[in-house]
């Protein structure tokens, strides 16, 4: 019986749509491609000393370490470029790999064979990352058939047909760059005009320095590099001298912890040993998970900083202004913050060249060109950390968030001690209580750990790491520290010496728990309610020890550790932490990106290659502050708040740590008592009153 003309339709398509997968399972490589390869793969041909060079540049078999985590074949990237050729790291997924051959024709001491042994063993689904060396004109496609191709030979028909070979087009390289695009131009056109205007600003600074005088603010010497250095170098005893330690320590911890965790995602010879160290060996935990303490310091001090300058601003008779308040925060941040986005957006892809390097600043490059507009709103901690631009830079969306509502707090401090006092502990207590409940309903992990899971990591870095509701404890800690060293700036403290000793053994206990507290939960069978009690009041814990260490320190109740943290070299250092926040991740991703051998993971290679990440962080963060960070204070106090105090007096951060004067820390009595306490004062002065 005929079929109807819709089944016969029906046939036709079905038909065709399986003649086009079996095109695409037997697709052949492009006729350029092939009669360029042919070197490559027919031995029996005339082979010349370039076709030596692309065959030796391809990551060979056997390899030593793959059993031990040494699954990278990097190859030899510039000796394949240097040859023509096109650099490509291949993803192989083995599965069900076994080695069928006649013992007799074959032995240990045969590479080929113990290739296929290798193979063999790492082929229960593993994924094998292999440098493929092809002629220029091999496309990706093109170099994963050759890839194949190769491994046919290694492996038996079975095997090599349930190997899968990826090859994205990003992760291929060649000698010639492409032409800048119009994005590119843009950014060096911009870059070269503020290189012009820091040189003019700079020789006017130079030309008429010693006639100027008072007049050293002027828009005109903004941009002087000179007098910018000198802002930057310059030292004082006044002001929270022992915060400039604590700033530049915390921001080492941090580099520490970036640079521990882009190693682990580097090629090495032992990883597999790399997670069950910073698992289980208890003295790598500051190592591996300490970043997010030492973001928490920042946050207890930029509380405090804010709160200690709002009450001395209000008492001494200064005016509020709430757009001001805003606008002043956000011009003093925002043009570094864009410079540096803005590399990223357009020629960070262009700043290396090595086998991992297009994986690790493509990716970042194609964020930053499109989600751009959030980090400018700082809202962009909202959004997963794999999409974000400048992944690092969720902190700073928290912070200007924090900034944003702290109004609401530091008002009532001012006007209603009682309301304001209340209102912090209740913002301690509610995000305590926030924490607990979020971290126990969703069945969060106690901290970001190790050894997750994608999935688990993406859902607590999105749910509780990221989220600015998470950093209101240790910011409202350090708005309180500041409150109460203002409202007690002429008293000394006379406590006795076993009260504060007791106060630094429990500072120094609740330290100690919150940074190895997590070895317990590599230790113990994940139970929800305890990772609820550690991850609600580890941030608690760290900000009140953060928080007696700095009031000990401005009270003169911590001996040595006033005088380490109070050491003139660290407030140079401090002033340059915003810059070489911003910039870290460029020195990493090269780091990463050059990478031509596999690393041995270890404490004394992380720890060493920090310290080089920072001494090559610190003076790409003094440019981006000569260029960026101080002329916009510079124009922000020159335009907006002329007649305030000369930033090149104080931090980079403006008035944050400024060195205070004596008159503004110690004003009249009955004034700031007044701005405080109306009430007390009145009564107090009809009282002394004839």
């Amino acid at each position: 019986m005929a079929g109807s003309p819709d089944t016969g339709l029906l046939l036709l398509v079905l038909l065709l749509l399986l003649a086009a997968a079996a095109a695409s399972q037997t697709r052949e490589m492009s006729s350029q491609c092939e009669a360029d390869s042919r070197d490559l793969t027919e031995p029996g041909r005339n082979i010349s000393l370039r076709t030596i060079r692309m065959l030796e540049s391809w990551g060979q078999l056997p390899v030593s370490g793959l059993l031990e985590g040494n699954t990278v074949l990097l190859g030899n990237f510039d000796e394949c470029l240097d040859a023509g050729g096109k650099y490509c790291l291949a993803s192989v997924r083995l599965q069900h790999v076994s080695v069928q051959q006649d013992k007799g024709s074959a032995s240990l001491g045969d590479p080929a064979w113990e290739a296929r042994l290798q193979l063999s063993a790492s082929g229960g689904g593993g994924v094998l990352r292999w440098a493929v060396c092809a002629p220029e004109s091999c496309s990706a496609d093109d170099a994963a058939l050759l890839l194949r191709h190769k491994l046919q030979h290694l492996l038996p028909a079975s095997g090599a047909n349930d190997t899968a070979v990826d090859v994205p087009q990003s992760a291929c390289s060649v000698a010639a760059a492409p032409p800048l695009a119009p994005k590119e131009w843009a950014f060096l056109s911009i870059m070269l005009v503020v290189c012009v205007v820091v040189i003019i600003s700079t020789i006017f600074d130079l030309a008429v320095a010693d006639r100027v005088g008072p007049q050293r603010d002027s828009i005109w010497l903004s941009f002087s590099a000179r007098k910018n250095w000198c802002a930057i170098m310059s030292t004082s005893r006044a002001g929270f001298t022992s915060l400039h330690g604590l700033k530049f320590l915390s921001m080492a911890w941090v580099l520490l912890f970036h640079t521990n965790s882009v190693v682990i995602d580097t090629p090495a010879a032992n990883s597999n040993h790399t997670l069950p160290s910073l698992m289980y060996d208890w003295t790598r935990i500051p190592l591996g998970n300490g970043g997010n303490l030492a973001v928490n310091t920042f946050f207890v001090a930029s509380g405090l900083l804010l709160s200690f300058t709002f009450l001395r601003e209000r008492a001494c008779g200064r005016p509020f202004g709430l757009l001001g308040f805003y606008l002043h925060r956000y011009l003093r941040l925002t043009p570094p913050y864009a410079a540096v986005m803005w590399l990223y957006a357009t020629v960070l892809p262009r700043l290396a060249a090595g086998p991992l390097w297009h994986e690790v600043a493509g990716p970042a490059s194609y964020h930053c060109s499109h989600g751009w507009w959030r980090n400018l709103l700082y809202v962009n901690n909202y959004q997963r950390m794999q999409d974000m631009c400048m992944s690092h830079s969720w902190y700073l969306a928290a912070d200007m968030q924090l900034y944003w509502v702290s109004p609401l707090v530091l008002w009532p401090m001012f006007r209603w001690p009682r309301l304001g006092r209340a209102l912090l502990l209740m913002a301690v207590f509610g995000g305590t209580a926030a924490m607990f409940c979020v971290t126990f309903v969703h069945s969060l992990p106690w901290a970001d750990l190790h050894g997750l899971a994608d999935d688990e990591s993406v859902r607590y870095l999105t749910v509780i790491y990221q989220p600015t509701y998470w950093r209101i404890v240790p910011y409202v800690t350090g708005m309180a520290v500041g409150w109460v060293l203002f409202s007690t700036r002429d008293n000394k403290c006379n406590a006795s010496s076993v009260v504060i000793s007791a106060c630094w053994a429990a500072s120094t206990g609740l330290a100690l728990c919150s940074v190895y507290g997590l070895h317990l939960s590599y230790v113990r069978p994940y139970n929800r309610l305890e990772a609820a009690f550690f991850a609600s009041l580890r941030p608690l814990a760290w900000s009140l020890s953060i928080a007696w260490v700095i009031y000990a320190c401005e009270k003169g109740r911590a001996g040595p550790v006033k005088t380490f943290l109070s050491w003139n070299g660290f407030q140079p250092l401090a002033k340059l932490s915003y810059g070489a926040y911003l910039v870290q991740y460029i020195i990493l991703f090269y780091d990463q990106g050059v990478t031509r051998t596999p690393i041995s993971y270890g404490r004394y290679y992380v720890v060493h290659k920090m310290l080089g990440d920072m001494a090559l962080t610190l003076p790409l963060a003094a440019i981006v502050s000569l260029a960026f960070e101080m002329p916009a204070l510079n124009l922000d106090k020159a335009l907006l708040r002329p007649g305030s105090k000369s930033t090149s007096e104080g931090n980079t951060t403006a008035r944050d740590n400024q060195a205070f004067s004596a008159d503004e820390l110690r004003a009249p009595a009955t004034r700031i008592e007044m701005a405080l306490h109306p009430a007390t004062a009145a009564s107090a002065r009809q009282t002394t009153s004839p």
